[in-house]
């Protein structure tokens, strides 16, 4: 079943649609996580979906259209997210480490937990975002906008010199927060 459901959305829009059509069909929910390591799903309209723990290594998401697609626990190492749609994601506890996500918009994502080391958030918009316990360890922001943002016991070891950040509107600290820091 799974390894149909993955040649399905592979296979472009009209897969995706058919994928959607037999996961609404099933009585009981899949028990082990879809394997997309590598897909091609440029453009590919993934809006609402579920893909918890999916492995999305080395796929490519260019331009997808992932909005309010859930996405808790995906591996996207690797992936290139360039100009996809991640608004109001839920991305919580995802890998997100050397993933491209230039241009991408992830207004109002969940973020909490997720782990960004390496990656590229040049030109992202992350206002409306919650990223409590949220890594991002040598990351790139040039020209990202975060505004009103939820940094709470965030690790920001990433140079933001370049980013739009509005601290007035953004959560920092917080209580237990020892290990939370912006460099």
């Amino acid at each position: 079943m799974l390894s149909k459901l993955a040649t399905l959305v592979r296979s472009g829009a009209d897969g995706v649609a058919q994928a959607r059509e037999l996961c609404a069909a099933l009585t009981s929910p899949l028990v082990m996580p879809l394997d997309l390591r590598g897909a091609d799903l440029r453009g590919a309209d993934l809006n609402r979906l579920n893909l918890k723990d999916v492995d999305l290594t080395g796929a490519d998401l260019r331009g997808a259209d992932l909005f309010l697609a859930d996405l808790r626990g995906a591996d996207l190492t690797g992936a290139n997210l360039t100009g996809a749609d991640l608004t109001a994601a839920e991305l919580g506890d995802a890998v997100l480490d050397d993933a491209n996500l230039t241009d991408a918009n992830l207004d109002s994502a969940n973020l909490d937990g997720a782990s960004f080391h390496s990656s590229d958030l040049s030109g992202a918009t992350l206002s409306h975002a919650s990223m409590a316990l949220t890594s991002f360890n040598r990351c790139e922001f040039k020209g990202a906008v975060l505004l009103d943002t939820n940094f709470l016991c965030t690790d920001l070891d990433s140079d933001l010199s370049e980013a739009v950040i509005d601290f007035r509107s953004t959560t920092l600290g917080g209580p237990g927060c020892e290990h939370g820091y912006l460099r």
